[in-house]
């Protein structure tokens, strides 16, 4: 389902030319953007083995080009604009946390086109206590962006859910975008959108905010 909802990337942003994908797993997102969408995707894997098992196992054959490096070092040294920018990497049990600081967040919308999205996958409890992880990012993105939504793209396990993150430098009408969804994923990005998490004032003043020198995403997160 969230790989379902992350689509709703290309219909809040259907003029997007070019995308950027961290983390390819079986390449499906890459694959679902520019046979869908007409969008050219570049993606990014840290993981040799990973980029080949797509490729033999999942018919991974972006038209876009496959950087085998760190995410952080293709985000500083891009000089391509991007419409989509989405992060969907994880190191073992927890996302890699210097894609999540300050300075990794000004990096990717240096990158993107104006009006581009970024969205961001995370796996994080979504109950107090527990939701730290979560809420830091929220407060972490709106340094950088002034329209920073959270959806939970499905029920919580064990209190544990996909929290999926769009950010913009504009306001982004996801209700009426997600009712352009092809039927197959209609049904995922109607629960994403009617399930909109809301820090209250007193969340965000308490999280703490990740920077390159203080980015204890892991330890949050456990």
């Amino acid at each position: 389902p969230y790989i379902h909802a992350l689509e709703l990337t290309a219909l809040l942003k259907p003029d997007a030319q070019r995308a950027l994908v961290f983390g390819i797993g079986a390449g499906l997102l890459p694959a679902a953007l520019e046979k869908r969408y007409c969008i050219v995707t570049d993606t990014v894997d840290i993981d040799p083995a990973i980029i080949q098992t797509a490729k033999d196992f999942f018919n991974f054959s972006p038209q876009g080009d496959v950087f085998m490096e760190d995410g952080r070092v293709v985000l500083e040294k891009s000089r391509r604009r991007y419409g989509i920018v989405v992060i969907d990497a994880f190191s073992a049990d927890a996302p890699p946390y210097h894609l999540f600081t300050t300075e990794a967040f000004s990096a990717a919308r240096r990158v993107l086109d104006p009006g581009g999205i970024l969205a961001i996958n995370l796996v994080s409890l979504v109950t107090s206590p527990g939701d730290e992880a979560w809420l830091s990012v929220y407060k972490t993105l709106r340094k950088s962006f002034p329209e920073v939504r959270a959806y939970m793209s499905g029920p919580p396990h064990e209190g544990l859910a996909n929290i999926l993150f769009f950010c913009s430098d504009k306001s982004l009408p996801l209700k009426n975008a997600a009712a352009l969804a092809r039927p197959l994923i209609a049904k995922d990005l109607t629960y994403l959108t009617t399930h909109e998490l809301l820090p209250s004032q007193k969340n965000i003043l308490d999280a703490l905010s990740l920077s390159d020198d203080r980015a204890p995403l892991e330890f949050l997160m456990a």
